[in-house]
């Protein structure tokens, strides 16, 4: 059996999203597939960032419900990493919705 040398690395990155961030700039002789793995735990850690900031902004307007909805989206993102990262153990790539569109936007043509 052919074992990937990067799944504990592509399961990290999306447990420890900042991780996938810094592979998917320093791993240059890693497979398109482990790229791509990494671009969307890349892409998951920008998303939430941006959505922290953006809670703040609204928290910070006292904005009812609205901040309720955003703080829900780390949850969803939580949910989604963890599913990619059992798909990643067995060998499957599973494209979150949004995120990996996003992420080949951000980091290039991914070919998954």
């Amino acid at each position: 059996m052919n074992e990937n040398p990067n799944k504990t690395k592509i399961i990290l990155s999306y447990i420890i999203s900042l991780l996938g961030l810094i592979f998917v700039n320093t791993e240059k002789d890693a497979s398109e597939t482990d790229r791509a793995h990494f671009a969307q735990a890349g892409t998951i850690f920008i998303v939430e960032i941006a959505v922290s900031v953006i809670s703040g902004i609204i928290a910070a307007l006292q904005v009812p419900f609205v901040g309720t909805i955003l703080g829900l989206i780390p949850t969803a993102l939580l949910v989604l990493a963890i599913i990619a990262a059992v798909k990643a153990s067995n060998g499957e790539y599973f494209k979150i919705p949004v995120i990996d569109d996003l992420s080949k936007k951000i980091f290039g043509k991914k070919t998954v």
